[in-house]
């Protein structure tokens, strides 16, 4: 009969253990800030003739939890010759957070990118 209170011991003693590590998990875990505690960031993405790649993007730019009050989207198309800033704005138009922009002078091959993402963040609302 000792065996059995060994093993109810045992027992309860693991199942204390699991509540603790429960408890002390739930406890590292913050409480989400509330809406006026997030900051407002702007997401600046420079695409040039990447109409084949675009959708995995926007569909991951769509699927945000951010509040969408707080964040807003600045899509440039770098002078692209396919139908990059057709797709653009077809989703921009979908989302009242996100925007367009179109260079329209080419680019040399050395600065390319960077004057778009020059252009996005000159026109970005925020600091992030």
């Amino acid at each position: 009969m000792q065996w059995i209170l060994w093993l109810f011991l045992l027992f309860s003693g693991f199942y204390l253990l699991v509540v603790a590590l429960v408890i002390f998990a739930l406890n590292r875990l913050k409480k989400r800030p509330l809406n006026s505690d997030l900051p407002f960031i702007s997401v600046v993405i420079a695409a040039k003739n990447e109409q084949g790649r675009l959708n995995p993007l926007l569909t991951s730019l769509a699927a945000l939890e951010y509040p969408k009050e707080k964040y807003e989207i600045i899509l440039v198309d770098d002078s692209s010759k396919d139908d990059t800033a057709k797709i653009l704005k077809a989703e921009a138009n979908k989302h009242a957070n996100w925007i367009v922009l179109q260079r329209s002078e080419e680019s040399d091959r050395y600065h390319a990118k960077k004057m778009a993402l020059a252009l996005g963040i000159k026109s970005a609302k925020s600091e992030l």
